[in-house]
């Protein structure tokens, strides 16, 4: 027994220090565990991986290269210098034995700074990118081999120290004696080399508010990431930890969230965005049956009285840019292969990213045909289909520019006690929506009024919108759309336009929709001459993510006027999560029930899977209306949904060339060969 009493005993001894080590490098530890979950875990951060590798047709790829080896680089080198000058300087710890608490603490800098490294090798393989898994892998390892061969020799030389001079100026206006030698720091080459990283941190936040999508988009997402993680080791462990040890202070962690959390309601910078800078208050639109009235009455019907005539209600459904693609460019093939189907649709009810492909589909509509038919530039050629324009213009990626304004002012906008909306990442992401629609269309029509693209002659071509968000201090339903919300018809919802009073993008009304968990901030909702916030709206998803809710509102409100106009109401749901079939009426099925961590997972799980539930049960409510009040038996809802593939493409707002191909070969596949389709065509004969 004593051997293995003494085995076990040492066991614990080194596992006591070791954890005391990685708690003395916290921030590098933890960063190195979330480079692991980003680079392997994460589908996002596997689909940027992947189109690292495999995007060499992007005109940007050596761009995104270069700048990615050089952000692992420096990624590297922070976890190690940051490393070394904690434990150079670590808290009072008790150690079973020092010899070995030596050993543990002069390999752990280089093993957190090879595993950061080895992270994105083991990421690339993961998403089959095996010669850029390699090339990582053996970078790694040339790495930990330099930094294990080097150490002791940078160590001294990073140890050095050199006096620095404060300035005569400064000297001056401390009111120091002329005879009074002046001020000087000592300066060690390891924090010459951390203040150059702090530098150019801040002068890269600087760059991101300048430039806010053309560089982020051109330095890619990923070195974005490590060029902030890298920041955040420098100032979290230097900064913050290492100073103040050589102070004898304690961290300031703590201080600064003290602080954050003291300022934070005088900081709020997400206002909502208006269009132009002191334009007018837009008038709220006509209501809902007062608008239909006119719709349906108009020329643009081209109505056979004595046939009925097909009204088309699309309901969208929320998922990032996936939904957003999918959503668009469906809708566009439909339009392509039946051009009457715009003609048909009166409405669109759109969630989350459903709202920005319903809202990039109507801009779409507003936009007139050049000579030839142009309708957009696709790498320097014309373009005349509707469905690959808007595949090019969503295809960007809007992600870089979303994360940069994220981990870089709008962080920094956290710890300052004023609002700097210019800090604000949804007018990141917002404004990478409307570059892309500009330099693929050729005109503005994003970045214009919301209800300019009902203007003129689009009044009744276009169709209306409904843009699904919900009210973070009730949960209830908002929504905004360029027609008045009705009380009596859209029971307990608020409408947006009433909390404002100035006009707003068609970008930014479609992001009202789409403020997904963090990514995109809360919106704060008030009036011009308003010092308050009168309302926070969010994401969609979190009152009912299908937008059938809405849908089943407006065909109930209209349902009263179909016999007596001839009408023949329609849905057309689009679908974007893989797999999900078509909802039913019957009994629903039965998951396998939880075995695991019941008292813990069971609250988790209802709440995470009532958001769920409540899109289905819309949809089966709007299907069953839908089939009951149907003037004969033929389909009158259709269900367009993508399949679930070995390859899914991840929620987010970047989609890799792989998930555009994804898509786009479902999409042609649902146009040729899904009978639904064939009996929707049908329909609208």
């Amino acid at each position: 027994m004593k051997p293995l009493w003494a085995f076990l005993r040492n066991s614990l001894g080194i596992a006591t220090d070791l954890f005391a080590v990685l708690l003395a490098c916290r921030l590098s530890t933890l960063l190195t565990v979330l480079g692991f979950v980003f680079f392997v875990l994460v589908g996002q951060g596997r689909e940027f991986v992947e189109a690292l590798g495999s995007e060499t047709q992007d005109p940007r790829y050596w761009a995104h290269q270069l700048f990615f080896l050089a952000a692992v680089l420096i990624w590297f080198g922070t976890t190690w210098l940051t490393s070394i000058a904690l434990l150079a300087n670590p808290p009072s710890r008790a150690a079973g034995d020092s010899r070995r608490l030596k050993k543990i603490e002069r390999f752990m800098p280089r093993a957190l700074a090879f595993l950061s490294v080895l992270s994105v090798a083991i990421g690339s393989i993961a998403a089959a990118q095996h010669v850029q898994g390699a090339a990582y892998t053996i970078l790694a390892a040339v790495l930990l081999a330099l930094a294990w061969k080097y150490e002791d020799g940078l160590r001294e030389a990073l140890a050095l120290k050199s006096r620095v001079a404060v300035p005569a100026k400064i000297n001056a206006l401390l009111r120091r004696a002329p005879e009074e030698p002046p001020l000087e720091f000592s300066v060690s080459g390891i924090t010459r080399a951390l203040l150059v990283v702090l530098g150019a941190s801040w002068a890269l936040l600087a760059l991101f508010v300048v430039s806010p999508v053309w560089l982020p988009q051109g330095i890619g997402t990923l070195a974005i990431v490590l060029f902030a993680w890298s920041g955040w080791l420098v100032f979290g462990n230097f900064v913050l930890t290492c100073i103040p040890r050589m102070n004898r202070a304690p961290t300031l962690f703590l201080v600064l969230i003290a602080w954050a959390v003291a300022i934070s309601s005088l900081n709020d910078n997400h206002r909502v965005r208006e269009a132009g800078e002191g334009a007018p208050t837009v008038p709220r639109g006509p209501g809902l049956r007062e608008h239909f009235e006119k719709w349906i009455a108009s020329s643009e019907r081209g109505r056979d009285p004595k046939r009925r005539y097909p009204v088309v209600i699309v309901a969208a459904e929320g998922g990032g840019i996936r939904a957003a693609y999918w959503t668009a460019t469906l809708l566009a093939a439909i339009q392509e292969r039946e051009p009457s189907f715009a003609r048909h649709v009166y409405a669109i009810s759109g969630v989350s990213g459903g709202s920005v492909g319903a809202v990039a589909f109507d801009a779409l509509l507003a936009q007139s045909p050049g000579a030839g038919g142009k309708l957009c530039d696709v790498l320097g050629k014309v373009e005349t289909s509707l469905s690959r324009c808007t595949a090019h213009v969503l295809g960007e990626d809007f992600l870089s520019p979303t994360l940069a304004a994220f981990l870089f002012p709008d962080l920094v906008q956290r710890f300052l006690p004023f609002p700097v909306e210019r800090f604000d990442r949804a007018r990141a992401l917002e404004t990478s929506w409307e570059d892309a629609w500009r330099k693929g269309m050729g005109n503005d029509r994003l970045a214009e009024p919301f209800d300019g693209l009902w203007k003129g002659d689009r009044t009744h071509r276009i169709p209306s919108l409904f843009l699904n968000g919900t009210w973070v201090e009730t949960g209830k339903r908002m929504l905004a759309s360029n027609l008045a919300v009705d009380v009596g018809i859209f029971n307990d919802t608020a409408d947006v336009f009433s909390f404002i009073d100035y006009p707003i993008a068609a970008s930014t009304a479609a992001h009202l929709s789409a403020r997904f968990t963090y990514v995109s901030p809360a919106g704060s909702l008030r009036k011009r001459n308003e010092k308050e916030t009168a309302a926070h709206v969010v994401d969609g998803g979190y009152f009912e993510n299908s937008g059938t809710a809405t849908a089943l509102d407006v065909l109930a409100a209209l349902y009263g006027r179909g016999e007596k106009l001839n009408l023949d109401f329609v849905v057309v749901y689009v679908n974007n999560d893989p797999g999900e079939e078509e909802t039913s009426t019957a009994e629903p099925a039965r998951p396998a029930p939880l075995r695991w961590l019941t008292e813990l997972m069971s609250p988790i799980d209802a709440l995470f899977n009532t958001r769920v539930a409540r899109g289905t049960y819309s949809q089966s409510l709007t299907r069953e209306f839908v089939e009951a009040n149907a003037p004969d038996k033929r389909r009158r809802y259709f269900h367009f949904g993508l399949k679930q593939e070995k390859f899914a493409p991840p929620l987010g707002w970047f989609l890799s060339a792989k998930s555009r191909r994804s898509i786009d070969a479902q999409r042609r596949e649902l146009i040729q060969a899904n009978p639904q389709f064939q009996e929707l065509l049908a329909v609208l004969k």
